[in-house]
């Protein structure tokens, strides 16, 4: 069938030429063409394509079979670029063709790698970035031609290929990449949208929506399909009418007419009307029609090829179908003259999904089930074997629905193994939804077992609260089970589920269960997440020292197995644990350990890329800059805080101070790395600026419900609100900081808030001073009790002040001595120098206050 030619769409190809352009002189972009179901996206780039037939592209449309197979399209991309002779022919234009034969190798390695079984949890970033690396020497290999990425229905592309595709998006201003995108915005999900937007308002994306045709350009496009017909004004009237100006239904009902001989026969019922696949009804009826002039063995297997998907192969379709091999020729060739399908490198595909969608709603239920259940017998013994997200999609639909059963729970595992998250709990509900029909107790474990996929699923999508609650449902079940590995991970998957609530109490509980069901199995990857649990919330509960010994048995297991991809961060961990009990020598050793080795890491996997494994690297720059700000070393810890790769990237969401998206698409680290920064900023003589570096990250907070130790950087603004003189509003979030700090169980960062309390209500006028000793004194109790000296001993000089400034000199010597005895102990040279000979020299010229009733620092608490 001939090519129909474009009609009103000059100012779209307009654009994409000027976007070519840009990208021959190295400004490549991202355009993303929009528009409803027919409205001709795929045929806009078509005719792109055609004028621009020699330059480089790898085109791949999405399918909805594959909405939830991590990187799906990109590996198709990839192994597009393996097969076409003519990629190779792209390095002769390099000054270095014998790189890029090089890189073909590599590119064979990962295809293999990014297959959803071989991805490690713990190196899915380093496939994200490897996958980078590769498109990107791609590009470079075509130069100086542009390279091209063509990506129709990316509506039905996975979460990681988005995301991925957010990640390139920042990599094309600078190259000649242009990367062409074709989706339908009303079928994308919330997260979807919100991304767009997101890249929207960086500029590193491209919207070109289309509109209907009018009138006129209906007219027009008639009068192509019709060449050799005279119409009248009356047909293109109600042609109009029918079709309401979209191109398919336009093409479709004028082929339809065309192949009945009976042009002047338009149906005028149905315009509002919609079908169940969803078109207006008369169309409908316009495509059954053109299918009701095939034979009914061809139409038959027309609606077969439907089941299996927007694309088949010949080959397939020989396999699931009881025709003979020239009938089924003859119809595939039909079907190709009467522009039904299309050839493409795979195969065949529908030329338009809806004419799939109305072949496949012709199917009795009966015969659809057995079509299913024949695609999922074929392709499960195909070589190489057939994703199982696929496998789960037909034995779902077939008349043997609990077989889909075992290929859910695979994709699943496979979703969360990509963190593909969305992609897992949709898994996880239709495998919980089938298992209602399984009896005993194999139900019963295979409840537990996708119970504890959705609960991860839950979590990692943002759905805290539903996850705690499915595996609060499941402990009983596991219990019952006594099967003590499934009771093991139900454990651990609680402590991580309530730590991320901000419970770290009840985190612990349930970690010291995992370790011991870890110890008993002697399960090694248990064991290391039980201990690493441990650690972090025994720094949350203020019990250095427990954290000490959690996380060095950890070290100390990973140096037997050569380490992981989390010790890193247990590294820094243990810096920041002894450096709270003022182990200042292990604290730094143990942090710039963990940057070295995330530095090693991420040099070794990713060939030297400074942005490989950033979040890791920033991470442990991060917990680094921690010991340093313990220590008051503000300057170092400014440096190590902005040489982090988070902090480096132009692209951070760094969120402003008002509502909305900017806000919500700050990170965790991102939340801890303001935070830190705000406060190294006041300290070295900045505070307003880093009240406003703070603030944005506590409304992100609060919008998300982010709970782990979201009570720092509110103890952070207090602190630069009193710096820049703000006392009452330092009073304020002092208030909030300490009554956060109480709630989550932290004596430490309640003895800090405590403090800052102290100081705070000594700056208003007519200070309680009883008030103020009770708050330095119950904060002296508390870091004595967590051992935290460093702290204390500041506690310490704070109450000297305050002896000082009553004229109770022997207490202030007291508290004067303590505190340099500490310092000089822990080798704190800078504190103890500032401290040093002035017991009784806060005065400076300040009346002595006297008569008030304060009870010294060996009295009794006061109650709070």
């Amino acid at each position: 069938m001939k090519t129909i030619p474009i009609v009103g769409r000059h100012a779209e190809l307009t654009r994409l030429h000027t976007a070519l352009q840009d990208a021959w002189n190295d400004q490549g972009r991202f355009l993303l063409i929009t528009g409803e179901s027919g409205i001709g996206k795929t045929r806009l780039v078509q005719e792109y394509l055609v004028q621009h037939k020699n330059l480089p592209a790898l085109h791949y449309a999405c399918h909805e079979l594959e909405s939830m197979l991590a990187y799906a399209p990109l590996r198709h991309l990839l192994q597009q670029a393996l097969e076409h002779s003519a990629v190779a022919s792209y390095g002769t234009n390099t000054s270095d063709p014998a790189a890029f034969s090089q890189l073909l190798p590599s590119l064979n390695n990962y295809l293999h790698q990014l297959r959803p079984e071989n991805i490690d949890p713990d190196q899915t970033g380093q496939v994200s970035e490897g996958l980078l690396n590769l498109l990107l020497n791609l590009v470079a290999a075509c130069d100086p031609q542009p390279m091209q990425i063509i990506l129709d229905d990316l509506h039905w592309a996975d979460t990681s290929t988005w995301n991925f595709l957010a990640q390139l998006t920042r990599h094309a201003p600078g190259s000649r990449l242009l990367v062409i995108a074709m989706c339908r915005l009303e079928d994308l999900p919330y997260e979807r949208t919100r991304l767009i937007r997101s890249l929207e308002r960086y500029n590193l994306v491209e919207i070109v929506p289309l509109r209907r045709l009018t009138p006129s350009e209906t007219a027009a496009l008639a009068a192509h399909l019709l060449p050799q017909t005279e119409v009248d004004a009356l047909f293109l009237h109600r042609l109009y009418q029918e079709t309401e100006g979209n191109p398919f239904f336009i093409i479709e009902i004028v082929l339809a007419l065309r192949e009945s001989g009976r042009v002047s026969n338009l149906p005028l019922d149905g315009v509002s009307q919609r079908a169940s696949s969803g078109l207006p009804l008369s169309i409908q009826r316009v495509i059954e029609a053109r299918l009701d002039r095939l034979s009914t063995s061809s139409r038959e297997l027309l609606s077969t090829a439907a089941s299996i998907g927007r694309a088949f192969t010949f080959s397939l379709l020989q396999e699931i179908s009881r025709i003979s091999t020239e009938e089924i020729i003859q119809s595939i060739e039909e079907w190709l003259h009467r522009g039904l399908i299309r050839e493409d490198t795979l195969g065949y595909d529908f030329s338009h999904d809806k004419i799939r969608q109305v072949a496949y709603a012709s199917l009795s239920r009966a015969r659809r089930q057995y079509t299913h259940r024949s695609i999922a017998e074929v392709l499960e013994t195909a070589i190489p074997p057939m994703e199982a997200s696929t496998l789960a999609y037909h034995y779902a639909r077939s008349d043997q629905p609990l077989k889909a059963l075992p290929f859910l729970t695979q994709a699943g595992e496979q979703a969360l193994q990509a963190r593909s998250y969305l992609e897992a709990r949709q898994f996880g509900q239709q495998a919980v939804s089938l298992l209602g029909r399984l009896p005993g107790p194999r139900q019963r474990s295979d409840r537990l077992d996708l119970n504890l996929q959705l609960a991860q699923a839950y979590a990692f999508s943002g759905d805290l609260a539903r996850a705690q609650e499915i595996l609060i449902e499941s402990e009983g079940l596991a219990l019952a089970l006594d099967d003590p590995a499934r009771i093991g991970k139900l454990f651990h998957r609680l402590a991580q589920i309530l730590w991320l609530r901000g419970q770290p109490e009840a985190a612990g509980d349930y970690a010291r269960r995992t370790l011991r069901s870890a110890e008993e199995l002697s399960d090694r990857f248990l064991l290391r997440a039980a201990l690493r649990m441990l650690g972090r919330v025994s720094i949350a509960l203020s019990a250095f020292d427990d954290a000490i010994a959690y996380l060095v048995r950890y070290t100390n297991l990973e140096t037997e197995t050569g380490g992981s991809a989390d010790l890193p961060i247990v590294l820094g961990y243990l810096g920041i644990a002894y450096a709270r009990v003022g182990s200042w020598a292990r604290a730094f050793d143990a942090a710039q350990n963990g940057v070295s080795l995330a530095e090693r890491v991420a040099e070794r996997e990713s060939g030297g890329r400074s942005d490989a494994l950033s979040q890791a690297i920033s991470f442990a720059r991060m917990q680094l800059a921690f010991v340093h700000a313990d220590y008051r070393d503000w300057t170092n810890c400014l440096e190590i805080l902005d040489s982090a790769p988070e902090f480096n990237d132009a692209t951070m969401p760094i969120p402003n101070s008002g509502e909305g998206e900017n806000g919500d698409a700050l990170t965790p680290l991102g939340f801890m790395l303001l935070g830190l920064r705000g406060l190294i900023l006041a300290h070295l003589g900045e505070p307003r600026k880093g009240v406003g570096t703070i603030q944005p990250a506590l409304a992100w907070a609060e919008r998300t419900d982010y709970r782990v130790f979201h009570y720092l950087p509110r103890i952070y603004l207090a602190d630069c609100l009193l710096q820049a003189s703000e006392i009452y509003s330092a009073r304020r979030e002092a208030e909030k900081a300490l009554g956060a700090a109480r709630t989550a169980g932290n004596r430490w960062a309640t003895g800090i808030a405590l403090r800052l309390q102290g100081e705070i209500l000594a700056r208003l006028p007519n200070p309680d001073w009883v008030q103020i000793e009770n708050h330095l004194i119950h904060s002296m109790d508390l870091l004595r009790q967590v051992r935290a000296r460093p702290d204390l001993a500041r506690t310490y000089l704070a109450l000297r002040k305050l002896y000082d400034r009553a004229g109770q000199i022997a207490w202030a010597v007291d508290c004067h001595f303590r505190a340099t005895s500490i310092f000089e102990e822990l080798g704190m040279a800078e504190e103890l120098r500032q401290a040093q000979g002035q017991a009784a020299g806060e005065r400076r010229g300040a009346v002595v206050i006297t008569g008030i009733a304060l009870k010294g620092p060996n009295a009794e608490m006061y109650d709070e």
